[in-house]
């Protein structure tokens, strides 16, 4: 009995070694993906639209395909990626479908970078809560040594929305966490804000200026905040309050409530 118990362990022990060494294919968050940036727009207003690659072995050419709405997006410029805009070629026009073509000479660009930086003008005519699309393809990509290159492909939105002034979250709430999340991005905090409401004073640029305004209008004052072209204004007039009343046999109730 003890013979064959050993026999067991040892066939056990032997088993876990074998499978200790079989190489183990890399997971799915592992893969080399093309990601396209996901962002929010108003009508008539920019996007800017990263064209990211994660988790990427090493290239040495890439040829990508970019595809847009013309009717709704216009593509006024685009740069390539630092790693990228050396021996990035310029296309002969900026319409979809657009194609972005690097090549290298000397060695593989490797890890996680930013391929292409997309500068988009959102028509004023299209309807709020709209998604426009930009998708990508890519018929060649290899490495400096001539190997092909598997990419999965992750395509992107813009989400073109009237926006609420002073939601900085972008939940579609303003309450005090716009505030606190406001704080934190001028503060140096890696969070997410949605860059058309940070433009609180709607002056087309973002500073502490943005900061100060959204400060006094959750404190009180009397100031404008704006998310693109939409405008929004405490109200200063004075609030007049009726309190609430039990009904009787003879009279109704009310409750509580305040006039402006």
């Amino acid at each position: 009995m003890k013979k064959i118990l050993r026999r067991l362990i040892t066939h056990l022990l032997c088993i876990a070694l074998l499978v200790s060494v079989i190489p183990v294919p890399a997971s799915a968050a592992e893969s080399p993906v093309i990601e396209v940036q996901s962002v929010r727009a108003v009508p008539g207003g920019s996007a800017d639209v990263e064209i990211r690659m994660k988790n990427n072995p090493g290239i040495g050419v890439a040829v990508l395909k970019v595809s847009f709405d013309n009717s709704v997006l216009t593509l006024d410029s685009f740069q390539y990626g630092p790693e990228f805009q050396k021996d990035g070629e310029n296309p002969p026009n900026l319409k979809s479908p657009l194609t972005l073509t690097w090549s290298s000479s000397t060695a593989n660009v490797e890890g996680d970078q930013v391929y292409a930086t997309l500068h988009f003008t959102v028509s004023a005519d299209v309807q709020a809560d709209t998604n426009a699309e930009v998708k990508i393809s890519y018929s060649d990509i290899f490495d400096i040594d001539e190997n092909k290159i598997n990419f999965q492909i992750q395509n992107g939105i813009i989400e073109i929305k009237r926006g609420i002034p002073g939601d900085i979250t972008g939940d579609g709430v303003r309450d005090a966490r716009d505030l606190l999340r406001m704080r934190k991005y001028f503060a140096g905090w890696d969070v997410t804000v949605d860059m058309v409401a940070v433009d609180v004073t709607g002056d087309g640029n973002v500073n502490a200026a943005d900061l100060l305004r959204l400060r006094k209008f959750f404190a009180g004052w009397n100031v404008k905040i704006f998310y693109g072209d939409i405008e929004l204004e405490i109200c200063s007039h004075n609030m007049i309050a009726t309190p609430a009343k039990a009904a009787t046999c003879t009279e109704a109730g009310n409750i509580a409530y305040w006039l402006c």
